[in-house]
């Protein structure tokens, strides 16, 4: 009979134990990092060639083509 009084005290502290106040830390890597330093990557190489074709395009627009 003490058991079934202590059951309710042990439950409601193992449940208090288990909310934390924060929230964990994020984790360093994941598993989609490389495709986003990829993406990341690619677009800064679309950056890049828009800049080039804009410079030709303004040579040849200079230039009388």
């Amino acid at each position: 009979m003490t058991a079934m009084k202590a059951l309710p005290i042990v439950l409601l502290a193992l449940i208090l134990a288990g909310c934390q106040s924060e929230p964990p830390p994020p984790p360093d890597k994941t598993v989609i990092d490389a495709q986003l330093q990829a993406r990341d990557k690619a677009q800064a190489v679309e950056v890049q060639q828009q800049e080039h074709k804009d410079r030709l395009d303004e040579q040849l627009e200079r230039d009388g083509g």
